[in-house]
C-alpha cells in the first residue's frame, strides 16, 4: 500500500489510541477524509459546524479517558475550534485539533488564507 501523509497521520492518531474524528466534510481536508473513509480503523463522525465538532470531541475524550480529534476546514471554521474551547480549561483531557492538510502554494496567498 502506498504510504502518503493522510495514511501517516492515521497511522500516528491510531497508535495514539484515536478510533473517532468528528468534522465537517469539504474544503481542504478532502484527501484527508478520503484516508480516513479508506482506513476501517477509523470513524468519520460528521456535524455541521465546527465548533460541534470541537465540543463532541473534547467530550468524547472527557468521558472515555481517551484523545479527541476534530477537523476544521479552511478559513473561519479551523478559528471557530480554538475559540469555543478556550473556555473549558486545561482538565488534563487530551485533544487534537487538525486544520488545513491540504494547504497549496496557490492558497497561501489567497485573503482566507490569510484569516489565520
Amino acid at each position: 500500500m502506498q504510504q502518503n501523509v493522510y495514511k501517516n497521520r492515521l497511522d500516528i492518531l491510531a497508535g495514539g489510541g484515536a478510533r473517532q474524528i468528528f468534522g465537517v466534510t469539504g474544503d481542504a481536508l478532502n484527501a484527508f477524509f478520503d484516508a480516513i473513509r479508506k482506513d476501517d480503523r477509523f470513524e468519520w463522525i460528521d456535524v455541521r459546524h465546527e465548533e460541534n465538532a470541537a465540543y463532541m470531541a473534547y467530550s468524547h475524550a472527557e468521558l472515555t479517558g481517551g484523545i479527541g480529534v476534530c477537523t476544521g476546514t479552511v478559513g473561519s471554521g479551523e478559528l471557530t475550534i480554538p475559540h469555543h474551547l478556550h473556555h473549558r480549561g486545561n482538565l488534563g483531557v487530551r485533544f487534537l485539533q487538525i486544520q488545513r492538510s491540504d494547504l497549496r502554494p496557490e492558497a497561501r496567498t489567497s485573503k482566507m488564507a490569510r484569516v489565520a
